[in-house]
């Protein structure tokens, strides 16, 4: 398990806890898949990952900053294309 702790720049109260930082997990397939289907948009569906990935209600990434709700995109992003893909991110918008 890849584990990341992510320091928010602006820490959210919830339930009268300040929370200050997220541990982020980094997903599997299996993680992936668990998120299909319950959203309606692309970006509710990165906000229920990051909620389970981070182990915290959806609520409190509803009510993060969106300078911390960019951290946590980078950290997804982060994740490398399979072995097999060898285009660039050039050529896959194509």
């Amino acid at each position: 398990m890849n584990t990341t702790t992510i320091t928010l720049h602006y820490p959210v109260k919830i339930d009268g806890v300040e929370i200050k930082t997220l541990e982020y997990v980094r997903p599997t397939g299996e993680d992936l898949l668990k998120v299909e289907g319950k959203t309606t948009s692309p970006l509710d569906a990165d906000f229920h990952l990051y909620a389970q990935q981070c182990s915290v209600p959806l609520s409190l990434i509803y009510k993060m900053d969106a300078v911390d709700i960019d951290q946590l995109h980078k950290e997804y992003a982060r994740i490398p294309a399979p072995l097999s893909d060898t285009s660039t991110p050039e050529q896959q918008k194509s």
